[in-house]
């Protein structure tokens, strides 16, 4: 079984590269994205219309007035159920990938 894009990418990263890029909020974002762990777009579940990202608030946004849905960022990601914060997700990932013992 091949490896994801994402977990390539994970690996072609090292652990002080993960911090680093994870340390801003809208650099971690842009991140995930670039390496395949978050979706880089979405349509709207009503109207089918591109949402809007508002990495301030984590949430993707419908722009259509009469609509306006909100979807979290994570929803239907590797990230979706877990109960740590992102960036923590993240680096814990990065771990995963390298067989790394964490503690």
């Amino acid at each position: 079984m091949l490896p994801s894009p994402s977990s390539v990418a994970l690996l072609q990263t090292t652990y002080m590269s993960v911090l680093d890029k994870t340390a801003d909020s809208e650099a971690k974002v842009r991140w995930c994205m670039a390496v395949g762990l978050l979706p880089t777009s979405q349509l709207c579940t009503k109207c089918h219309q591109d949402l809007r990202l508002d990495i301030g608030r984590k949430r993707w946004r419908c722009g259509r007035t009469k609509c306006r849905t909100e979807r979290s960022l994570i929803k239907d990601t590797f990230f979706s159920k877990c109960k740590l914060p992102l960036r923590k997700g993240v680096r814990l990932l990065r771990f995963s990938c390298s067989r790394t013992p964490v503690g």
